[in-house]
């Protein structure tokens, strides 16, 4: 993991839970204090191992909240070590789709403004946050990236594939700008394209058409005298 200073990542249940830190850090949230304004970032990661289907996608989240600061943070994410072949895209909306999933940018920027905790979930102001519960905290606003794995049709079923998004923050109001770096790991594993069962009627119903025909075609010799 590349960064200028120690971090230290929390797992509470399947969610990932860490702060990015410059100099101090505490259990959930990361501050940097100069000339009275307090720099910090956290960041959720919901899911760390992926399941996708040959020639389908599958879509995680990755969240952004500013709870301990009081300057704005910019987020620059950038989807690496992505198998050849294989898409990994970012967006703030849901893909609806392959088409959509593909068509989004490897690359992705936002900016992260502080917010609060609240001890109850409320709906955020913002259509792009999503509210989001952290141990011994409470509820968040967090800015939502959503990561679209896409994977061919041909790809070969395997588990021990991962991708990977980088992660570079700023604080472009410091005089001496700040930076601070951060990697996201999905361990994905591929399952074989699901097989077409066709339905019953499909094979019964070519039969049942043959005998038909082969029954009026015979009445129709009978009564005309060929038989």
């Amino acid at each position: 993991m590349r960064q200028q200073c120690a971090c230290r990542m929390n797992r509470t249940r399947p969610v990932v839970v860490s702060a990015l830190l410059l100099l101090t850090f505490s259990a959930l949230a990361c501050t940097v204090s100069a000339e009275e304004q307090r720099y910090s970032l956290g960041t959720i990661q919901e899911d760390t191992d992926l399941v996708v289907t040959a020639g389908e996608f599958v879509v995680t989240r990755i969240g952004f909240y500013n709870i301990d600061g009081t300057v704005p943070a910019v987020v620059a994410l950038s989807a690496s070590d992505v198998p050849q072949g294989w898409e990994v895209t970012l967006s703030r909306d849901v893909p609806s789709d392959v088409d959509a999933a593909v068509d989004a940018s490897a690359q992705l920027s936002l900016e992260v403004e502080p917010g609060e905790t609240s001890p109850e979930r409320t709906s955020c102001e913002h259509s792009l946050q999503q509210s989001r519960y952290l141990l011994d905290r409470g509820y968040v606003c967090a800015d939502i990236v959503y990561v679209s794995v896409a994977v061919p049709e041909d790809a070969p079923s395997a588990e021990g594939q991962s991708v990977r998004v980088d992660v570079v923050v700023t604080w472009p109001s410091v005089s001496a700008q700040l930076r601070q770096e951060r990697e996201f790991t999905f361990a994905v594993a591929v399952l074989p394209p699901a097989r077409v069962e066709m339905p019953w009627w499909s094979v019964v119903l070519p039969v049942v058409l043959i005998l038909v025909i082969l029954y009026f075609t015979r009445r129709w010799l009978v009564k005309s005298g060929y038989l």
